[in-house]
């Protein structure tokens, strides 16, 4: 295992593989980890998400019992709590963790994963990919978002690449929400039993179910049909479940290139 974070060359290709708008003609990586957010400030009350790639998946898996996380500072440690494991239905798995007490605003604070950053085993290489730190800054969030209308379809796609295709369908987000958030999406078959749930992130207003080239939250391969139900995630784990019945959605189908 060599975790690492999207932004160091060697997991290019895992990236254009499992993100939604990449053309690329390449094979496909076999482990990565990204960690949300990337570094920079934070709330005091940040809540954090770690998704592992392919063999990876199995370290978020056992985070919190077989490697606990921590955030370490020059004033102590704080630890993660592991909220929510989420299960992606094609190579992806994310934990959902919020600090155990307040972060202290103007404190350096820098991941910390017990098992993986005191392991001689692991590649020093790696451990650099995890050398991530934040800083909180302001007050805490301490109010939930809101929705100020439901998702909508914007586009879909199918689009064919070098090891499979990526399928998406993108839903217009619409949330008083000024930070960048999440929403959390939960998608069966109509009136099915099991429902997959996966964190996507809202960019530019647009959340997309599928999955890349190589790995993904939704494989769509059920059937035409789906019915989701979206709630709002902010930056400090507040969430709020969009009210009503499921929203209806098509699969893309190959025909429909663009």
């Amino acid at each position: 295992m060599k975790p690492s974070t999207f932004s160091f060359p060697r997991l290019f290709v895992w990236i254009l593989c499992t993100g939604m708008y990449a053309t690329v003609f390449a094979d496909c990586a076999f482990e990565g980890i990204n960690v949300w957010p990337f570094m920079g400030t934070i709330l005091p009350n940040q809540q954090f998400i770690i998704q592992g790639y392919a063999s990876d998946q199995q370290m978020i898996r056992e985070l919190s019992m077989k490697y606990p996380v921590f955030l370490n500072s020059d004033q102590g440690q704080v630890a993660l709590d592991l909220i929510e494991v989420c299960e992606g239905e094609m190579h992806l798995t994310q934990a959902i963790l919020r600090p155990q007490s307040m972060l202290r605003p103007g404190i350096t604070y820098h991941l910390w994963i017990q098992g993986i950053h005191d392991n001689p085993a692991i590649s020093d290489g790696a451990k650099r990919d995890l050398d991530l730190m934040w800083r909180p800054i302001g007050f805490p969030d301490v109010t939930a978002p809101k929705w100020v209308g439901a998702p909508v379809v914007k586009r879909s796609f199918y689009e064919p690449l070098g090891c499979g295709p990526e399928i998406g369908v993108e839903f217009a987000i619409k949330t008083d929400e000024m930070k960048p958030c999440w929403v959390k999406a939960d998608v069966r078959v109509p009136n099915g039993e099991i429902w997959t749930s996966y964190y996507l992130e809202v960019k530019s207003g647009i959340a997309t179910i599928g999955h890349g080239m190589c790995g993904g939250a939704f494989r769509l391969s059920e059937g035409k049909d789906f019915e989701a139900k979206f709630t709002l995630v902010d930056q400090a784990g507040h969430s709020t479940p969009l009210e009503g019945d499921p929203i209806r959605f098509t699969r893309p189908a190959e025909m429909e290139l663009e």
